[in-house]
């Protein structure tokens, strides 16, 4: 007999397989390549919108801490330059102070939002 009919529960998982249960594996999240390229040609462009600059900003906020940010700021000295700028621009935003209205009907939820 060439083949031999095994069922899948008597093969068991050799060292270098993944084991069925991997459901709480860390997936990548954030900025899709689409948006860190949109932001690097934002960095790039000084005549880019208020819109695409803070947009920009917010893409390499979330990126800081990863490998790849890291590559993009030692590598070209004059982005690294333009990226910190946006990324305190964004921080420099001010925030709105919340004052709670003493009457219920002057409380609006957009001016927090």
């Amino acid at each position: 007999e060439t083949f031999t009919s095994i069922p899948p529960e008597e093969l068991g998982y050799g060292d270098d397989e993944p084991e069925e249960d991997a459901s709480d594996t860390p997936r990548a999240s954030g900025s899709s390549f689409d948006e860190i390229d949109d932001a690097c040609k934002t960095a790039k462009n000084p005549d880019a919108t208020q819109a695409e600059r803070e947009k920009a900003a917010k893409v390499f906020t979330d990126m800081e801490g990863t490998e790849l940010y890291e590559k993009m700021m030692e590598g070209s000295s004059e982005i690294g330059i333009r990226i910190k700028g946006l990324i305190e621009i964004r921080l420099k935003k001010s925030e709105k102070e919340f004052v709670v209205p003493d009457n219920i009907e002057e409380f609006d939820i957009r001016n927090y939002v």
